[in-house]
């Protein structure tokens, strides 16, 4: 058995030089893919997005989410008064638009009142949900 020598020409094991080129090579390759894939992504959701608007600028009418209503009646609930819409449209403009409202009491049949329209207009206490 030989006496173990350490010299300054000692060198721990490394890969060789053309296995770490390929390596990084194929490192920036796959870095490069993603980055593309992900670019056209982002155009995907884009041009996606881009298209919803559309639809939403030309319907002119959408119907208002039943979670908006729902909302709407939780706070009417809170003062003991029952609504009943008959159709409740949102424009892209921002407003509100109810159509025969029916607004009942604790009683609940016969209603206080009966609105044929009603309009909610756009602004920050509608946004902020006051």
């Amino acid at each position: 058995m030989e006496p173990l020598t350490i010299t300054r020409n000692f060198r721990a094991k490394t890969m060789p030089m053309s296995l770490k080129r390929s390596l990084w090579f194929g490192l920036r390759w796959c870095t490069s893919a993603a980055l593309l894939v992900a670019s056209w992504v982002v155009w995907l959701v884009l041009i996606a997005g881009l298209g919803l608007q559309v639809w939403v600028v030309t319907r002119r009418e959408l119907e208002l989410p039943d979670f908006a209503l729902r909302a709407i009646e939780r706070r009417l609930a809170a003062s003991e008064i029952t609504a009943r819409f008959g159709r409740a449209i949102f424009d892209p403009t921002g407003r509100v638009l109810f159509e025969q409202v029916q607004l009942f009491g604790p009683d609940r049949t016969v209603p206080l009142v009966t609105i044929p329209r009603c309009v909610r207009q756009p602004g920050f206490p509608a946004a902020a949900g006051r």
